[in-house]
């Protein structure tokens, strides 16, 4: 057993129609395998390291919705009120997960140079961050705490907000705001990204915001937003025409 083996079986089951992404996810335990076979002693060499793999470059099929769009979504969703205006904005206007949505407690909120500020303590891969709140955020979730001291900033009618009333509630805003593309988080998120960058927000600063862990993420949205919004022929049609 060699390298040269492994990827004669890979070339194989290529051959016989499956595709690329397919024979990859048939090479990781393949792999994963002669790798701890190697760290057990139980082999010389790790079989698998250098194994070539297919790859494919990521694209993302999110849909994002325009400035417009996202106007009249944040004022549907004052609109509709408690939970849903604190749920639209710290997902639209702050670009946070949905389960960091969810988990948003009082106690995680305080001031910090004069400006109010959210700690996030279990983002992804389990770092801890504090965000600040635009006024408009500020304002809408001081409503839906209202009196209370503690607990989680969004209730719904007295109860934690789950996430498939979430759903509920974005099908619902969908029909008020008359969207040809239904609201859903990781849409609001995905919007928070390419609206910063069009307003002219550094790409440090929106991954900082959104907690990506490197510019990567925050490239993967923009890029096909920009294939449709910021397509480079229609300005070299336009350049050549002139």
């Amino acid at each position: 057993m060699n390298r040269v083996f492994i990827e004669q079986y890979a070339a194989a089951k290529r051959k016989s129609g499956l595709s690329k992404s397919t024979v990859s996810g048939y090479l990781v335990p393949i792999c994963g395998f002669y790798r701890w076979a190697f760290q057990e002693g139980l082999t010389q060499t790790d079989h698998g390291a250098y194994v070539r793999r297919y790859s494919r470059p990521r694209r993302s099929r999110l849909k994002w919705y325009t400035r417009e769009e996202a106007r009249r979504i944040l004022a549907a969703s004052i609109e509709m009120g408690k939970p849903t205006s604190g749920l639209i904005h710290l997902l639209l206007l702050n670009g946070l997960r949905l389960g960091e949505t969810l988990a948003t407690r009082i106690e995680h909120l305080s001031t910090i140079d004069h400006m109010t500020a959210l700690t996030l303590p279990n983002r992804k891969m389990g770092v801890m961050d504090t965000v600040t709140l635009p006024a408009a955020t500020v304002e809408v979730l001081g409503d839906c705490i209202g009196k209370r001291k503690h607990g989680r900033i969004l209730l719904d009618r007295g109860r934690v907000l789950t996430p498939s009333r979430v759903y509920t509630l974005c099908n619902q805003m969908s029909e008020i705001c008359g969207l040809d593309t239904p609201v859903r988080p990781h849409q609001l998120r995905a919007t928070f990204v390419t609206l910063s960058l069009d307003a002219g927000v550094p790409y440090r600063d929106v991954m900082a915001s959104t907690g990506h862990a490197d510019m990567s993420m925050v490239a993967y949205y923009d890029r096909a937003h920009a294939a449709i919004r910021r397509n480079a022929s229609h300005r070299l049609s336009d350049w050549l025409a002139d």
